[in-house]
């Protein structure tokens, strides 16, 4: 019985994301043709282990306050974190902070879909 339980809910969120992959392409396209005026970036934050979670987190922070790797034109990022997190605590640190940390159920599909279309279309990599 708890193996049917889990399998409902496993078909219940493939369903769900259904829609968040149909609004990922159209976004994909979007976020590719304004490129080259305006930067959109997303990226996961390593959070199943709690060295990574700090210090690869704290060092992107650090680059971005000394202005170091900074592209060019103006730019946006987005993160978000994994299911398994480290530290609670620390995560929460992180949401308050001046990192934009979004969904990760938004923001896996458009990964997703980006990493597809680079197959065909390349020079969308984030």
């Amino acid at each position: 019985m708890n193996v049917i339980i889990k399998k409902s809910i496993s078909f219940i969120y493939l369903i769900l994301q259904v829609p968040v992959y149909l609004i990922s392409i159209p976004l994909i396209i979007l976020i590719r043709l304004i490129k080259p005026w305006f930067l959109i970036r997303w990226a996961a934050i390593l959070s199943n282990r709690i060295g990574h979670f700090t210090i690869n987190t704290e060092l992107y922070c650090c680059e971005r306050d000394a202005e170091i790797n900074l592209p060019s034109q103006k730019y946006l990022d987005f993160f978000y974190i994994k299911k398994l997190v480290s530290n609670k605590q620390l995560e929460k640190m992180w949401r308050r902070s001046s990192l934009i940390i979004l969904p990760s159920w938004l923001l896996i599909p458009l990964s997703n879909v980006n990493s597809f279309i680079n197959i065909f279309i390349p020079g969308g990599n984030y």
